[in-house]
């Protein structure tokens, strides 16, 4: 899933890719493992392909796993 993360009113953001399986449904609310600051830290999405909306993410310039610390985004 493609999120935006950053911008006011559609402009300013950027396009991250999280997984569906970092998406937790609790009391009729969606919320993420990733606090505001782990998501602008995120590589950017870039969209290669209008039809099919496939694209890239670079790989994290420090080793481990994106999202690793707990926390909420709303």
């Amino acid at each position: 899933m493609v999120i935006d993360v950053g911008s006011v009113i559609g402009m300013g953001g950027k396009d991250v890719a999280i997984r569906l399986s970092d998406i937790k449904a609790d009391n009729n609310r969606l919320t993420l493992d990733r606090t505001k600051e782990q998501l602008q830290q995120m590589a950017e999405y870039r969209l290669e392909n209008r039809n099919t909306r496939a694209g890239t993410s670079t790989s994290p310039v420090q080793g481990g796993r994106l999202g690793t610390v707990g926390g909420t985004c709303r």
